[in-house]
């Protein structure tokens, strides 16, 4: 009795489950029949897919088509399900499906109609419906004829052409219309051309059809008049301006009607020829003081006292171009940078030079340095080819090896001389860890570093603006090296005027060089250059390459020393004991620089008057009344709440003028005094003071001049 009530019960489950769609069904069994089933092992409950994935083309080729250009992009949709298995086809009268991954490409196929088929499975086994497309590949042109043109020969100005075609598929396009291979605007199957002269014309369309097979409709007249002048002779056959055989073939067009004869001349001289025939002409190369000499050929058509001429020239050239190496490029090289310099030559003239450096094309030209920068430790190859007009072509290829990066080969120091603090100052160094966190080379990170996020150069200045005079602001290379690249003529022509900024030429002056391990620096913002530094001069170990400036896009006389690897990355050249064998300690006490005065009268408004002074002012120490006085200072180093004042005093003691620089302003300030200041005789004093923490102003430094 008990185990026909469970048995009762669970027919009741069963039958309750099915009614339910078996929903929250509890039990693994599955249904009976087709249908298949799988269980949600998250929820327990069942999940019944019966149908297969729909195919869906994404690309497929026209219903017309040139072979080589059918391909297919399929997917499958599951509709919901839980996704697509396999993909398959069958093309034409295969009889068995293929597994593919969605491409399909046929390059073969013949021409004819074709057939192909797709199915898809999804991951349960359901089969979707089958998918059919037909596409033809069609290797004929279509047909095209002009129904309506003018006669061989008319008087007329005008010509009428109307186009007929025909393709098997159906639709031809117009792609083109050409009169004498110049092109039409109005273009189509009905073309009228008006205002002919006297001459020979050719009307060429061109038509497609919807595989992209092309067909061509031509047709040639000759134009006259009533005055019965004649048409230039057309060459149908000719050679070209320059050819490399010594035989060529020349053929005049032939001309409808009767009474026309035809006379040729070669260079004077009479030669046989005939209207609508071709002829060859047995030449050699001509040359005349190392230059071709062309062939000029005459044909001059006549009917009874008229007459028409044509000429056409050509020259013989059998000879290839010359290329010849001014510096030979071969072995083991010490540098990462080349020059290339090659003279191209023929004796004609030289069509097309080009060049390739490790088998990727680069811009090259003769007579000129083809500098090969940036070039990778290993073996490379350059090959140039130079071909004339004739198609005559001569290359010529350079190999050699590169060193490798040897980091330390060169031991590199600041370009600059004198004492750190009191000559000159280092304001901004390289940032060691780009980013967010600042670090310079003494290992201080962010607030407390001497280097600005992300800043590549090391950054100098002086304090004395007369750069000529000071010896600190002689720019002395690091190294022995080569002087790849040099800059001058950019003026110094960015200044604060009040709050006014001047127009700012981006280019600097500049030296750049290359070492014996790859590296290279560059030496920017310079004011004078000497004569002897060129590109591709030596340059020793501290040897001078410029004085300090402030041209390009700078407001104060700097330095911006520039350091690349092999890679041309830039690198930090300096570390924390390089720059006078002393560990640096970043938070030291302000450093002051030199002051550089001016006495005379200064229009701060004139943009010439205020260059000639920051660039080289008058070192006077006595003062007229009505003139100015200009002093600079710098902050460097110290820490946020740091400052510099700068006070001018009267002979009688009073401070008449007080000047703060932030520490933020490590880049230094000029200051003026106005004429209407400087209105007590004797001795006048700049007096400069740290704050330092928040502390007491502490004098530092003291500059006298004398009013008169």
């Amino acid at each position: 009795m008990k185990l026909k009530t469970l048995r009762t019960v669970a027919y009741i489950v069963v039958c309750f489950c099915v009614i339910l769609s078996f929903q929250n069904c509890g039990s693994s069994a599955g249904p009976t029949g087709t249908s298949k089933s799988s269980q949600d092992t998250d929820n327990g409950s069942f999940d019944f897919d019966s149908t297969g994935p729909e195919v869906v083309l994404l690309s497929k080729p026209g219903a017309f088509t040139r072979p080589g250009f059918s391909h297919f992009e399929v997917t499958g949709n599951d509709f919901g399900g839980i996704g697509v298995d396999r993909l398959e086809y069958r093309l034409n009268n295969a009889t068995t499906w293929t597994i593919f991954k969605g491409v399909l490409d046929f390059p073969d196929l013949a021409a004819g109609d074709h057939k192909i088929s797709f199915r898809a499975y999804d991951l349960k086994g359901n089969l979707g419906q089958e998918k059919m497309y037909l596409w033809s590949i069609d290797t004929v042109a279509p047909t095209a004829s002009f129904s309506s043109k003018p006669a061989a020969q008319t008087t007329s100005t005008s010509a009428h052409f109307v186009l007929t075609t025909s393709d098997s598929g159906g639709q031809v396009i117009i792609n083109s219309c050409k009169i004498n291979n110049q092109p039409v605007s109005d273009c189509d199957a009905d073309v009228t051309l008006n205002n002919l002269a006297v001459g020979f014309y050719t009307f060429e369309v061109e038509v497609q059809d919807v595989a992209g097979n092309k067909a061509t409709a031509e047709h040639t007249w000759m134009v006259t008049n009533a005055a019965g002048d004649l048409p230039v002779p057309q060459f149908e056959v000719a050679p070209a301006a320059y050819v490399t055989t010594n035989s060529v073939t020349l053929k005049i067009r032939d001309v409808p009607g009767t009474g026309y004869t035809l006379s040729c001349k070669l260079d004077g001289v009479d030669r046989p020829c005939q209207l609508g025939q071709a002829m060859t002409i047995n030449v050699t190369e001509k040359i005349t003081n190392g230059t071709l000499v062309p062939y000029v050929f005459t044909a001059t058509l006549k009917k009874g006292t008229k007459t028409a001429t044509a000429t056409r020239e050509w020259r013989v050239d059998v000879r290839a171009p010359t290329i010849t190496l001014v510096n030979e490029v071969s072995g083991v090289l010490t540098v990462n940078d080349i020059v290339v310099y090659f003279r191209a030559r023929d004796n004609a003239s030289v069509k097309q030079i080009s060049c390739k450096l490790d088998n990727v094309v680069r811009n090259c030209g003769t007579d000129q340095d083809n500098l090969l920068e940036n070039l990778a430790g290993g073996n490379h190859t350059f090959e140039i080819t130079v071909t004339d007009h004739a198609g005559n072509s001569t290359s010529k290829t350079l190999m050699w090896s590169n060193p490798s990066c040897r980091l330390g080969a060169i031991n590199p120091r600041l370009p600059v001389n004198g004492v750190e603090g009191r000559d000159w100052v280092l304001i901004n160094s390289v940032d060691l860890q780009p980013g967010s966190v600042i670090q310079d080379f003494t290992g201080s990170t962010n607030a407390s570093a001497r280097a600005s996020n992300d800043h590549g150069d090391i950054v100098i200045t002086t304090g004395d603006t007369r750069t000529h005079l000071s010896e600190s602001a002689r720019i002395l290379a690091v190294e022995s090296g080569v002087v790849t690249r040099v800059v001058r003529g950019e003026p110094s022509n960015r200044f604060y005027i009040g709050s006014a900024l001047n127009n700012c030429s981006a280019a600097s002056n500049l030296v750049e060089i290359l070492h014996s391990n790859g590296f290279k620096t560059i030496y920017s913002h310079l004011q004078k250059i000497p004569s002897d530094i060129v590109v591709n001069s030596n340059v020793s170990k501290g040897q001078l390459v410029g004085i300090m400036g402030m041209s390009g896009c700078v407001d104060y006389p700097r330095l911006r020393f520039t350091t690349l690897n092999c890679n041309r990355q830039k690198i930090n050249p300096i570390d924390s004991r390089r720059l006078d064998g002393q560990i640096r300690d970043n938070k030291r006490d302000f450093e002051y620089v030199n002051v550089a005065m001016h006495a005379g009268n200064l229009d701060v408004t004139n943009y010439d008057h205020w260059k000639s002074i920051m660039l080289e002012p008058v070192p006077k120490d006595t003062f007229t009344r009505n003139s100015y006085s200009l002093v600079r200072g710098f902050l460097s180093g110290g820490i946020s709440t740091d400052r510099l004042v700068v006070r001018l005093y009267n002979p009688n003691g009073d401070k008449v003028r007080e000047v703060f620089i932030d520490h933020g302003q490590v880049a230094g300030r000029f200051f003026s005094v106005p004429s209407t200041l400087l209105n007590v005789r004797g001795t006048w004093k700049w007096r400069f003071y740290q704050l330092i923490r928040g502390g007491q102003p502490m004098q530092q430094h003291e500059e006298s001049f004398t009013v008169n």
